[in-house]
């Protein structure tokens, strides 16, 4: 009877309905996500949120309304759109050219171009609405995630083809694509950085695995003929794609065989090997006079300024596993597709060594750039356009692992992805900093997704030296006016004017800086709440510092009373304040609080 079931379920698990499901959840999550923070379906049809182009995304994105609704190659509009949409991040990233005397755009055109039938569908819809057809408003902006969300479903029906090519049983290849879209920083390039190039790098080069094995196993011209435009078109998408061309021989049987293939490419079916090369090169062409257009030169590199710096001392143990980008820090389910190597190992050789070569080679060219953590983002964005080739040592494993085995491997990379997704939740919120994560910045807010967190890594603490351990006079807050509640201070039901405060007066003319030590106990009801003092310091009634400090991220837990201890350390002497103002901001209520005094502290003798 057991077996019948098990067997039932498996053949659900591998039924075309459970991949069409599963595959429609996937785009589901990715498009619900998406309106959850650019709030598309939003009662004001607006932007909610924030903008989905800015960076180096608005770089990639420059060329769109450049070619069909402003046609020019200054760029001069963009000085009219920064002022339209002055929050936006419209305008970044063009650099201004001296010998050419205008502003140039350094970022290839692939993008640009894999986007444009989204673009023209926007363009077309606000012409006929006779909206707001600057390349920029809202329905420009809902088409280019659109874009991100169907590039990403392209790039995942390749891998999903090529991984039953490899007789992986639905349930598993499906399974792979989830890992690879939502336990790594695929779904964040999907979501929160459409613009960026590397959703679109992770489309052409996973069809470039896919329609190269075709090519392989068929012998057909039209996927020779496919391949060499997709190499083409990866170039100019991001010219460190083409690395992608070393997997290639891998997927031959053996050294014989491709190279009998290339001798008779060259020889017999040289017709075949031109037509190649013509499609190939049609993108480079398109390149070519897109650059051209701007500076009246054909140039390849844009680049001119930035460098690989580090080919002789790449970074590759901080691309792999350091914390500020690590691409196994982040994404830890690409661990367990190492894993899978072994399988592949014994049973598909020839591709083992293509995967080691192509990773090997795309880490060591990724840590030698000058900006090995490549900017504000998401761990090593860069590794999003190759993710593809982690799905196949991932599918072997799952699909030759021990039952037992293969249980606890589903089960932790259920796990990983449960991560992965909040470190990039954590980064869209700016609960981990989006460029530069330390180790005691990421323990701080480890797994925290509450609002209180957000901006932490921002928000630096004051750290009183050592020296100051002498309490020289100690302060309770004014309190008289609020209700009790168990014990504690009720701020949401306060009766009277009274601040939550205290007010000390400071008669010293030491050149002695002013330390500090706020201390109490807190009681959070809501997890998102993030309480502040104000607190102004004045000499002769004129404010001399006036700042907020908002301290929700070291309260431990929500709903128990927890002591929290906050450093006052400002840039300023003693003998320059004669007062001390601080109160505890009352728009944040839902919080109870007991026994908050200032400590003024000073050095000891």
């Amino acid at each position: 009877m057991s077996s019948n079931l098990f067997q039932t379920v498996w053949n659900v698990l591998n039924s075309n309905i459970f991949v069409f499901a599963s595959f429609f959840l996937m785009f589901f999550l990715l498009c619900k996500t998406s309106n959850d923070y650019f709030g598309w379906t939003d009662e004001n049809d607006s932007v909610v949120s924030t903008y989905n182009i800015g960076s180096d995304g608005a770089g990639y994105y420059y060329y769109l309304p450049q070619w069909f609704i402003y046609g020019t190659g200054d760029f001069e509009f963009v000085e009219k759109i920064k002022t339209r949409y002055p929050k936006s991040g419209f305008g970044d990233n063009l650099s201004f050219n001296e010998k050419h005397n205008k502003k140039t755009n350094k970022y290839y055109s692939g993008t640009a171009l894999l986007i444009s039938p989204f673009f023209l569908s926007a363009h077309s819809l606000e012409k006929l609405n006779n909206n707001l057809s600057d390349g920029y408003s809202f329905t420009y902006q809902l088409f280019l995630s659109i874009a991100a969300v169907f590039y990403w479903l392209i790039g995942s029906v390749a891998i999903f083809q090529l991984l039953l090519r490899f007789k992986t049983p639905f349930f598993y290849a499906t399974l792979t694509i989830f890992v690879i879209s939502f336990g790594t920083n695929l779904s964040h390039y999907v979501v929160y950085a459409p613009a960026y190039s590397h959703v679109y790098s992770f489309a052409c080069i996973s069809f470039v695995l896919y329609i190269t094995e075709r090519w392989v196993a068929t012998d057909k011209n039209k996927y020779f003929y496919l391949l060499g435009l997709l190499l083409g078109l990866s170039f100019i998408i991001r010219p460190t794609n083409i690395i992608i061309l070393a997997f290639i021989p891998f997927f031959f049987e053996n050294f014989t065989s491709f190279y009998t293939k290339v001798k008779l490419l060259l020889t017999k079916n040289i017709l075949s090997t031109i037509t190649f090369f013509i499609l190939a090169g049609l993108p480079l062409i398109f390149h070519l006079w897109n650059t051209y257009l701007q500076i009246s030169e054909l140039k390849l590199n844009t680049y001119t300024d930035e460098r690989f710096d580090f080919l002789l001392s790449p970074y590759v143990f901080e691309v792999l596993f350091g914390i500020r980008k690590g691409i196994f820090i982040y994404a830890p389910a690409l661990l367990l597709s190492i894993l899978g190597l072994i399988y592949l190992y014994k049973l598909k050789r020839h591709l083992f060594w293509g995967f080691l070569l192509v990773f090997s080679v795309f880490t060591y060219i990724t840590a030698s750039w000058w900006c090995w953590w490549y900017g504000g983002g998401f761990s090593m964005r860069p590794f999003v356009d190759i993710i593809g080739i982690f799905a196949i040592p991932l599918a072997f494993l799952l699909t030759n692992l021990k039952p037992l085995l293969k249980f606890v491997c589903i089960v932790g990379l259920f796990i990983c992805v449960g991560l992965t997704q909040i470190y990039s939740y954590q980064i869209s919120r700016t609960i981990l900093h989006y460029d530069d994560i330390t180790t005691k910045h990421f323990s701080e807010v480890f797994l925290q997704t509450a609002n209180r967190f957000r901006w932490h890594p921002f928000r630096k603490f004051d750290e009183v030296p050592k020296e100051y351990s002498t309490i020289e006079n100690s302060i309770r807050f004014h309190q008289y006016s609020y209700p009790m509640k168990e014990g504690l201070v009720d701020l949401s039901n306060k009766k009277q004017d009274d601040d939550l405060s205290v007010n000390v007066k400071i008669n010293s003319s030491t050149e002695e800086r002013f330390a500090a030590r706020l201390h109490g106990k807190y009681k959070l009801i809501k997890p998102d709440k993030n309480p502040c003092y104000k607190i102004t310091y004045y000499l002769k009634d004129n404010t001399k510092i006036k700042n907020e400090l908002f301290f929700g991220s070291k309260i431990p837990s929500v709903g128990s009373l927890e002591y929290v201890s906050i450093d006052l350390y400002p840039e300023i002497n003693k003998k320059n304040l004669d007062s001390v103002y601080i109160k505890l901001n009352e728009r944040h209520k839902e919080i109870y609080v007991k026994d908050l005094y200032l400590d003024i502290l000073k050095k000891d003798e």
